[in-house]
């Protein structure tokens, strides 16, 4: 999918990552580099994003994740269908050379924001990650993340958009990639 804006934080790494944004923003007129003068956690880091993000629609991708090349031709493809303000997909765990998908029993469902959360929070069966979803930029106006919230800013920042949300799309396809290693917050 090559219709984005792709936004890169350098939230005051000590290493090469900032040369290295810099550089594929050189390359590659989609990226914008925002540079952090300290670090503020990842919270800080989308909320610098949000600012400056022009898109009809956002995702996010943690920065030792990656996603399909089709990921949000996806879900692009699913909110203009379904009208829906977020959409969702399935991810895959890597570890190592290990990949484990992680799927539904249901191909494709349109859930109203309520249910949604009623599916999360009682049977634990949908992944709560902002990274898996893509969201209508108006639909998330104005809401930023809480960086008090520590690991939990992923819920507490869907949980508020589903709030003003008519409905929830999520399709059975692992396109993100999580990577897990000792080294990461999760």
């Amino acid at each position: 999918y090559k219709n984005l804006e792709i936004i890169l934080v350098d939230d005051g790494s000590p290493d090469n990552c900032p040369a290295m944004c810099d550089e594929w923003a050189e390359t590659d007129e989609r990226i914008r580099v925002i540079h952090n003068k300290e670090n503020g956690g990842v919270s800080s880091a989308r909320n610098a994003a949000l600012e400056v993000a022009t898109g009809d629609y956002i995702g996010f991708v943690d920065s030792d994740d990656w996603i399909d090349s089709d990921m949000y031709e996806a879900l692009v493809d699913v909110l203009v269908k379904t009208g829906s303000g977020i959409s969702g997909c399935f991810y895959k765990t890597v570890t190592g050379d290990l990949v484990n998908a992680i799927k539904s029993a249901f191909d494709f469902k349109v859930f109203t924001s309520d249910e949604y959360l009623v599916e999360h929070y009682s049977k634990n069966v949908l992944y709560f990650s902002c990274c898996t979803k893509l969201f209508s930029r108006d639909l998330i106006s104005g809401i930023n993340f809480h960086p008090e919230a520590g690991l939990c800013e992923d819920g507490v920042f869907i949980y508020e958009v589903c709030k003003r949300s008519n409905q929830v799309t999520i399709i059975n396809r692992p396109l993100y990639n999580y990577r897990t290693n000792e080294d990461s917050l999760m």
